[in-house]
């Protein structure tokens, strides 16, 4: 069975995976890592669009988040089930369903 990253990274975070169960306490970690990283999200954007459109609001906040975003990308790469490769091909995709959860296109979080 392959499962792409971008499904793993979700898998990771939500502390299952399919088919084998539970994954390491490192998953408590990075799930924590991948809040931070939403909750600056939320927080800057909330803040930057009352001051400006959505989308210069959208992309303001992937900007300010950018420390928390490496930060649990980096936690993702240390996985064993995930290389830094990995995480770098999907990274594009993150950013991207990032976005669109901010702009109300996506209904669930990233």
């Amino acid at each position: 069975m392959t499962i792409r990253p971008l499904v793993l990274a979700a898998a990771i975070v939500a502390g299952t995976l399919p088919g084998l169960g539970p994954v390491p306490a490192f998953a408590g970690a990075v799930a924590e890592l991948h809040g931070a990283w939403r909750g600056c999200l939320h927080r800057s954007f909330g803040l930057q669009a009352s001051l400006s459109g959505r989308m210069p609001a959208a992309d303001a906040a992937l900007r300010t988040c950018r420390d928390a975003e490496e930060a649990y990308l980096a936690a993702l790469s240390a996985s064993p089930l995930l290389d830094g490769d990995d995480v770098a091909r999907v990274r594009p995709a993150l950013l991207m369903r990032a976005r669109d959860w901010l702009l109300g296109r996506r209904p669930s979080p990233i």
